[in-house]
């Protein structure tokens, strides 16, 4: 699980439900199916809002150029969706639904609430992939940048015969800085001591 996955299970998922869990501590509560039945809404409402943000996580990563495993990225929004309509029309059946126990509701609730904390964070940990693997594309693009830069500076260096004895140290000096190649002890206090 990398840095951004850590990080959204640990303050998107744990804390949302600690003030139910709170209320129940707290409360005078005696049947936690009594109390989980009575707060069917509110987990549904943190179900929605994992998968609607996971899924916004996805399409963000989407746009990018790095391709990602398509079955597994289709799953992962078919199923976010799915439970999203799914708990959005449940969600409206207990807001209509008469204040008597219904059990059904109260089961759906808290599956698709489980299923949403899968899902979401399956969407997350694709996207944060996906990002990774824009880093190391930009890095190796970077990487090669530098490595023309160093050809170019080196050809110089080949055909400076034409060039001042200043301007060939500053090549010098240029190259070995910016193409990280070690250059011998001293060697470097005398190139700077002999241009200044």
């Amino acid at each position: 699980m990398g840095t951004k996955s850590l990080r959204w299970f640990l303050f998107t998922i744990l804390v949302p439900p600690l003030p139910l869990i709170f209320s129940y501590h707290f409360g005078n509560n005696d049947d936690l199916w009594k109390f989980i039945s009575s707060k069917d809404a509110d987990i549904l409402f943190m179900g929605v809002t994992f998968c609607v943000v996971g899924i916004g996580e996805l399409l963000e990563s989407a746009t990018s150029n790095i391709t990602m495993p398509k079955t597994f990225t289709n799953a992962l929004m078919g199923g976010s969706i799915f439970v999203v309509i799914f708990a959005t029309l449940l969600y409206a059946g207990i807001s209509l639904k008469p204040s008597s126990n219904n059990d059904f509701m109260t089961y759906a609730s808290l599956v698709l609430f489980g299923i949403s904390i899968v899902l979401s964070t399956g969407c997350i940990a694709l996207s944060e992939y996906k990002e990774n693997e824009i880093v190391e594309a930009k890095l190796e693009k970077q990487s090669l940048e530098i490595k023309q830069d160093c050809g170019t500076i080196a050809m110089e260096l080949i055909n400076s015969t034409q060039i001042s004895e200043d301007d060939h140290r500053k090549l010098i000096i240029q190259f070995y800085t910016r193409c990280d190649v070690p250059l011998p002890p001293g060697q470097f206090s005398k190139l700077l001591g002999a241009q200044s």
